[in-house]
């Protein structure tokens, strides 16, 4: 399976067939799965957390009080 993985990261296309169906393998990627408008607020949650802005919460006590804060 990873050889054949392989193949499909350099570009080739690989096709299995199982039972007489023919399965074509495909590599996914974010912009495939993820709305670019949620993909730039993920970016940017992620630059504030490396930049150490957030809120940690410990318990779910914690959690609810910072939900209802909001």
């Amino acid at each position: 399976m990873g050889k054949s993985l392989d193949r499909v990261d350099a570009g080739e296309r690989v096709l299995f067939s199982r039972r007489g169906r023919v399965y074509a393998i495909t590599p996914v990627y974010d912009e495939d799965c993820i709305p670019p408008d949620l993909a730039l607020k993920i970016e940017q949650a992620r630059k504030e957390f490396l930049e150490g802005k957030g809120v940690s919460c410990k318990t779910p006590k914690e959690i609810e009080n910072y939900i209802h804060s909001l």
